[in-house]
């Protein structure tokens, strides 16, 4: 089966990138009935990229040497891509920190923007430390990336399908304390005067990037994982009927999160940034996140066939920009609803604009940022 093959590029998990994006973009975009999909896409996007890196990097001695400096270029080559968007759409943002409704004082805006442009925003307990609200995924990279080159030395050493299966577990189960552990940590009275966030639990458990690098070794040992299973895989074949089916369990089993979370946002009026929802930020999706991207790899079913769609794979090579751009084309969208309609109608209706009218301008943006960019590479490349 070529899925199995070492060179082979598995498209459907590009394409569900783009599905990950979705599930961020509609709960983004401030339509409740959404809002838990976006952490679910972000659980995807993590371990995903964990299990991509691996299927990348093991066994190909990619990666030479391993140090401070050199983790720090390998880091740098990863993230630089994104890197001029990433000034562009903070630079965009800055509008709402100086003339917002909450409008930051000087030093507070200094220090977010250092801590941005360092890409170190999420490493401190700030009140909306990522200018564009989306940059703290940046900031995790940067760490995660950082990190890889001594991972993937520590994983290559690991050589039973047995003991890659135990890891799997134990990291489950250590993100299940981690982040019970930072369900106890209380916020202080006293916020600085706005400086610190007003919820410790939230950052520790969502942005923070200790513990959310516990997604990324879940994707890597995952894609461990898929190695050995590619290095047996005469025996290991399973049926497309097979394949479909426990594809179908895996979306059933992270649709069922879903709801479960929704229902308990419900129980309380919507408010997911309470202490009570510690486990709503990434745990109880990292499961169905393993098994979503187990069997979209094995690209022998209806689901993961759609995803290796020329459309798919290219609407998931977009999402690293469009990522980026659509919270910002949000908030330019909301400022101007509610400077036409008022607050009363963007209350009512706002939502529902910014979900049509975002999408047709990020998607604008996107590929208009994209030809740019390829411009670039071609100007370098001459």
């Amino acid at each position: 089966m070529s899925t199995q093959t070492s060179n082979h590029k598995i498209n459907s998990l590009q394409g569900l990138r783009a599905i990950a994006f979705l599930g961020i973009f509609l709960a983004h975009s401030g339509i409740k009935k959404f809002g838990p999909a976006g952490a679910l896409g972000v659980s995807i996007f993590y371990i995903l990229s964990g299990f991509v890196m691996i299927y990348s990097y093991y066994g190909k001695e990619r990666i030479q040497s391993t140090g401070l400096l050199d983790n720090l270029k390998f880091a740098w080559s990863k993230i630089r891509p994104l890197y001029p968007l990433h000034l562009l759409t903070t630079a965009l943002m800055l509008v709402f920190l100086i003339f917002g409704s909450e409008a930051n004082t000087i030093p507070q805006i200094i220090t977010k923007l250092v801590l941005n442009l360092l890409l170190i925003q999420e490493w401190f307990p700030l009140a909306d430390a990522a200018i564009n609200g989306v940059s703290w995924y940046l900031s995790v990279s940067l760490f995660c990336y950082f990190l890889f080159p001594w991972l993937l030395r520590a994983f290559e050493k690991i050589q039973k399908k047995r003991d890659a299966i135990l890891i799997l577990v134990l990291l489950i189960e250590f993100q299940f304390f981690i982040v019970l552990l930072a369900s106890q940590v209380s916020t202080p009275a006293n916020d600085m005067n706005g400086w610190l966030t007003d919820n410790y639990t939230y950052w520790l458990s969502y942005k923070f990037p200790p513990i959310r690098l516990i997604d990324f070794l879940i994707g890597c040992d995952l894609g461990l994982l898929w190695k050995f299973s590619a290095s047996g895989a005469n025996e290991e074949q399973i049926s497309s009927l097979r394949s479909n089916l426990c594809m179908i369990i895996a979306i059933c089993l992270a649709l069922g999160a879903q709801f479960f979370v929704l229902s308990s946002f419900a129980a309380q009026n919507f408010l997911p940034n309470t202490n009570s929802h510690w486990w709503t930020t990434a745990l109880v999706y990292s499961i169905p996140s393993c098994l979503v991207i187990w069997y979209t790899a094995r690209e022998n079913n209806l689901f993961a066939r759609f995803l290796s769609t020329d459309f798919m794979a290219k609407f998931g090579n977009l999402t690293r920009y469009a990522f980026l751009i659509h919270f910002t084309v949000f908030a330019y969208i909301a400022a101007v609803v509610r400077a036409i309609g008022g607050k009363s109608f963007y209350k009512s209706y706002g939502s529902y604009v910014k979900l049509v009218v975002g999408l047709i301008i990020t998607i604008v943006l996107t590929l208009l940022w994209e030809h740019l960019s390829e411009g670039r590479k071609q100007k370098k490349a001459n």
